[in-house]
C-alpha cells in the first residue's frame, strides 16, 4: 500500500515536471506596439511582446529564449518557434528587424523601420492637408474580418509635428499620440490635420522661395552676367545717365540778386 502511494506521488510529480510544461510551453502573449511616424512614407516601429510560460518550470522560458537566439533572425525558423516572432506593421515587403530580450519584464522586442505609404492624402487645399492613416498597416491584427486588439494589449501611434489628430475612431488622444486598446471594429479611420505655412505676400518672399526651388546657382549666374554687361558698357551708361540728368535739370536765375537790384532802384 505504501509503495502504491509513493508511486502515485512520483507520477503526479512527473506530470507537473514533464507533461504540464509541454502543454503550457512558452509563447508570446500580450503586446504593446508603438508606431512612430516620421513622414507620410516612413515610420519606426517597436513591438514589445510579453512571454507567457509555466512558472513551475523556468527551464521552459530559458529554452524559448535559447531557441530564438539560435534562429539567428531567420524568419522561417522564428515563425516556427512562435507565429508572432515577425514584424506585424508593413504593407509590401517584410522589413529587416532586430530582436532584444528584457529578462526583468520577460518580453521580446522587435525593432524595425518601414518605407511604406503610412499616411494617405485624404484632402488638400491651399491652407491645409488632411492625412488618413493607412489602416492596411494593421492588417496583421484582423481576426475574422475585424480589427481586434485585446484589453491587455495596445497599439500607440505617435504623429510628428505639426500634425494634429482630427477624428480618431476608435482610440484615446493624448497630445500627439493615439492609443488603441480593447476594441473590435470592421474599420479604423484615423485622420490628422497639417496646416501649411502662409505664402509670402511680397516679391522678395517669392524670390527667395523660387531660389530654394531652382537653386542659388542660377541667380549667381544672372548676377555675374549683369555685372559683366555693366562693366563693358560702363562709359555709354555713364554718358547716357549724365545727359539724362542735364536734360531734366532746369537752371533758374537767382531771385535774391534780382530783389537786391529792385530795392536799389526804389530807394533812388
Amino acid at each position: 500500500m505504501k509503495n502504491k502511494f509513493i508511486s502515485s506521488i512520483i507520477l503526479v510529480l512527473m506530470f507537473f515536471v514533464f507533461i504540464l510544461p509541454s502543454i503550457n510551453a512558452a509563447k508570446l502573449g500580450n503586446y504593446e506596439v508603438s508606431i512612430y511616424l516620421d513622414s507620410p512614407n516612413s515610420t519606426h516601429i517597436v513591438e514589445n511582446w510579453y512571454i507567457e510560460y509555466n512558472y513551475l518550470n523556468l527551464r521552459d522560458l530559458d529554452n524559448f529564449k535559447t531557441s530564438i537566439m539560435e534562429a539567428s533572425l531567420d524568419p522561417t525558423e522564428l515563425v516556427a518557434i512562435d507565429p508572432n516572432l515577425k514584424p506585424h506593421i508593413y504593407i509590401s515587403q517584410p522589413p529587416v528587424f532586430s530582436i532584444k530580450f528584457d529578462d526583468i519584464k520577460n518580453l521580446v522586442t522587435l525593432d524595425y523601420t518601414i518605407n511604406d505609404l503610412v499616411l494617405i492624402n485624404y484632402f488638400e487645399n491651399k491652407d491645409e492637408i488632411l492625412w488618413q492613416f493607412n489602416s492596411n498597416l494593421l492588417s496583421q491584427f484582423v481576426i475574422n474580418d475585424l480589427y481586434s486588439i485585446p484589453k491587455e494589449s495596445s497599439i500607440t501611434i505617435w504623429f510628428y509635428d505639426p500634425l494634429t489628430i482630427d477624428d480618431p475612431a476608435p482610440g484615446i488622444v493624448e497630445s500627439n499620440k493615439l492609443y488603441l486598446s480593447g476594441f473590435t471594429s470592421n474599420q479604423i479611420k484615423i485622420l490628422a490635420l497639417e496646416m501649411k505655412p502662409p505664402e509670402p505676400s511680397f516679391i522678395f518672399g517669392n524670390m527667395f522661395k523660387d531660389m530654394g526651388q531652382k537653386g542659388l546657382y542660377n541667380y549667381l549666374i544672372i548676377i555675374i552676367i549683369l555685372i559683366i554687361v555693366m562693366f563693358i558698357f560702363r562709359k555709354k551708361l555713364r554718358s547716357k545717365f549724365k545727359r539724362f540728368v542735364i536734360s531734366k535739370s532746369v537752371i533758374e536765375p537767382r531771385k535774391v540778386k534780382k530783389d537786391f537790384f529792385e530795392d536799389e532802384i526804389i530807394e533812388e
